[in-house]
């Protein structure tokens, strides 16, 4: 068993010492380090601020607040103690911080972000710590799913008699009348002769040849097209009785599936509601207006949808395993921090990690303990932790300390390597009897 000597008695007789601080505002401000996620943003996405540092003492802020006016991102990082003046005592024990907040979506534009400090009494000025910029995505727009623009297959997904095109028809995306492609699109017909565009009507200066005859002008918002869709999620059934796929990044589609996907769900089907599975099948660019749609709508409709297993299996945990049976998180305290082993066949989806260990306290009071836990920048995520018992005597105690990490930026952590993801402090204060 591991053993750790935690001097709670010095961190107790400092609190009520009258040498201790009170909160203050550093003088010079810690260096900060600014990274953001996605990449290359686009209007469609949040976009996810991480702002970290070694703080100069042991009361880094504790909460904060962001705003976004125009293109000036502003992160106020507020002390403890900076809303209701509450302040602890501090002592001058550097410390890692960070913070992860997400904007958006944006517009189109380059974002500044600046960071001001707050303590009950005082403000400083804002720091500028980076810039991210805002884009179209490839042929995308608002309500347009990626991937729609020049060159991007699209289905029509319900007859369309004025043209004689019946459902399932097929075509490419020649050209559209707008930037980001929200508006109508030039499509070439595979293997149509009744179309009545050209690509003279393609506003801009590239060279096009088509099959003559092939192409017509199409407003999404009349006529139901589809992309492919490809993706993992869980499956789910809303209060309007529509099957759903949540995905890890938030978003809910509705499975168009009419009447034949119940006969595939339940305990002696291959599937049930709750199943982590994939979906692939063509998703709407839009709702047309006078389309009839018995569900509200939500983030996209998937027609024609096809499920099978997302890998690694999970769901009704009919396999007996667990998604990544090799991953695997390591507590330690000081230097060592939490550390994770990713799995390397485990595909970079999100998913949680977390790991136990046992420890020996040496304190001279009854003290109340809590856990501080700081994941770096670049990895995230929302933390969890419990320790057990909350409470110890004074003498030695053995305790239980459980952490749990769920969306991480797995792309910020090497797959079979080791790595440190965060620092973990135990904090203890004196509890009367």
């Amino acid at each position: 068993m591991k053993r750790m000597e935690m001097v709670l008695a010095g961190l107790v007789m400092f609190l009520v010492s009258p040498l201790a601080a009170q909160v203050t505002i550093p003088d010079p401000l810690p260096a900060f380090e600014f990274t953001y996620s996605p990449t290359n943003p686009t209007i469609q996405d949040e976009v996810s601020l991480q702002v970290s540092c070694l703080w100069p003492n042991d009361c880094p802020p504790d909460s904060m607040d962001v705003s976004v006016d125009g293109t000036a991102v502003v992160i106020s990082l507020l002390l403890p103690g900076a809303i209701d003046g509450n302040e602890p005592n501090c002592s001058p024990v550097r410390s890692a911080y960070g913070i992860n907040v997400s904007v958006g979506p944006l517009a189109v534009g380059s974002y500044s972000v600046a960071v001001r400090v707050v303590s009950f009494t005082d403000a400083t000025d804002t720091t500028n710590v980076g810039s991210f910029t805002v884009g179209i995505p490839a042929g995308g727009g608002p309500g347009v799913p990626a991937g729609v623009g020049p060159g991007a297959c699209v289905v029509i997904l319900q007859d369309w008699a004025d043209l004689s095109l019946r459902a399932g028809q097929a075509g490419m995306v020649v050209c559209c009348d707008s930037e980001d492609c929200s508006g109508r699109l030039l499509v070439s017909w595979f293997l149509n002769t009744a179309g009545v565009g050209t690509s003279d009507d393609c506003d801009d200066t590239t060279p096009r040849a088509m099959p003559p005859a092939s192409a017509t002008w199409v407003d999404p918002s009349r006529v139901a097209l589809g992309i492919s869709f490809d993706e993992c999620g869980v499956l789910g059934l809303n209060d309007e009785g529509c099957y759903t796929l949540d995905t890890d990044e938030g978003l809910t589609y509705l499975l168009v599936a009419e009447s034949w996907l119940p006969d595939f769900l339940g305990e002696d089907a291959d599937f049930d509601v709750g199943d982590r599975v994939r979906v692939q099948g063509l998703i709407n660019i839009r709702r047309p207006t006078d389309a009839f749609f018995a569900c509200t709508e939500r983030d996209g409709d998937i027609f024609n949808p096809v499920i099978t297993p997302c890998a690694p299996a999970g769901g009704n945990g009919n396999e007996g395993t667990t998604p990544c049976p090799n991953d695997n998180m390591t507590i330690g305290f000081g230097t060592n921090g939490i550390r994770v082993f990713r799995d390397p066949d485990c595909p970079a989806e999100t998913h949680a990690f977390s790991g136990c260990v046992n420890t020996i306290v040496q304190t001279s009071f009854r003290a109340k303990l809590s856990l501080r836990i700081t994941p770096f920048a670049n990895v995230g995520g929302t933390w969890t932790g419990v320790i057990t018992p909350e409470v110890i005597p004074a003498g030695e105690t053995t305790m239980t300390v459980c952490i749990t990490a769920t969306d991480l930026n797995l792309a910020a952590i090497p797959a079979g390597q080791d790595t440190q993801v965060a620092t973990v402090s135990i904090l203890g204060v004196l509890e009367p009897e």
